[in-house]
């Protein structure tokens, strides 16, 4: 079963949004509901504790066909931030998300931008 990362919304512009965080990455398989900003969300995959490089891929939706498809690599020590497209990676569970490997301290956030309001 996937291991859900923490979304944050970001609503308002010119405010600070406080990101919610995953630290638990023992893991591979993750998840995130990003239900209301198609097309404008991202994850940040932080690995600046992290002991190891992790590889991201992102896992086909169940609307799209296709494969799973690796997307890059993220240094131990660097952060890395992933736009995703909704119509490819969307699965019932949410947007799915792996690391390869697990457990070596990395930290992922979902981000979703809502239409904003400037007040």
């Amino acid at each position: 079963m996937a291991i859900t990362i923490p979304v944050t919304t970001v609503k308002n512009l010119y405010n600070l949004t406080e990101m919610a965080v995953l630290t638990d990455t023992s893991g591979t398989d993750y998840t995130a509901k990003i239900d209301a900003a198609d097309d404008r969300s991202f994850f940040l995959v932080d690995n600046t504790g992290g002991s190891a490089e992790v590889t991201v891929s992102m896992e086909h939706g169940d609307y799209s066909g296709g494969a799973d498809v690796t997307v890059g690599s993220v240094a131990e020590g660097k952060i890395a931030l992933l736009y995703v497209d909704s119509a490819f990676c969307k699965t019932a569970e949410g947007h799915a998300l792996k690391l390869s490997p697990a457990n070596v301290g990395t930290k992922l956030s979902a981000i979703q931008f809502l239409p904003v309001v400037n007040h």
